[in-house]
């Protein structure tokens, strides 16, 4: 099965849509902004229009991005996440690079979603082949034929592929 990555949204730093049933966020340029952030919102509303019983959301952080979001961004996110958090039913993040930098933003995502009151699941991923199919695990029965773990990885670099032209 061929999937396609349906964009919902385009900012300075990153690039919101979905596929296979899953809400993604490709975070390609440094340093989020607020502006980017409320285009995530509107992402993620098209998403809940759609996924009444809920979806899991990957959010794949590109090296490029510096691993960096401004204090606005960060405020914006944190609203947002608040309105919009009944309808995700999972939140997978990728963060893309080896070495101690990226390791270290691993660590941080992971302890700061230890200490959150999120109530949905949420994992923090080196690879983005194991994010995707433990995505693909949260969707709804509805949605459980909407594209394989390959497609979609398949998908989502080809997606990144046009970001990096």
């Amino acid at each position: 099965m061929t999937l396609k990555f349906e964009r919902h949204e385009h900012g300075t730093t990153g690039v919101y849509g979905e596929v296979g049933g899953i809400w993604i966020m490709l975070a390609h340029g440094e340093g989020l902004t607020k502006a980017d952030m409320q285009l995530m919102r509107a992402s993620v509303g098209v998403m809940a229009r759609r996924e009444p019983a809920g979806f899991p959301a990957l959010t794949w952080v590109f090296h490029s991005s510096g691993y960096r979001i401004d204090d606005d961004a960060r405020a914006a996110a944190r609203e947002m996440n608040a309105e919009l958090a009944s309808h995700v039913r999972a939140r997978a993040t990728v963060i893309d690079g080896g070495g101690f930098q990226a390791a270290a933003v691993r660590a941080l995502v992971t302890g700061i979603d230890l200490v959150s009151r999120r109530t949905t699941p949420s994992k923090v991923f080196a690879e983005l082949s194991t994010a995707v199919e433990w995505c693909v695990a949260q969707r709804t029965p509805a949605r459980a034929s909407a594209g394989t773990p390959a497609a979609i990885v398949a998908a989502l670099l080809e997606e990144r592929a046009k970001i990096a032209h």
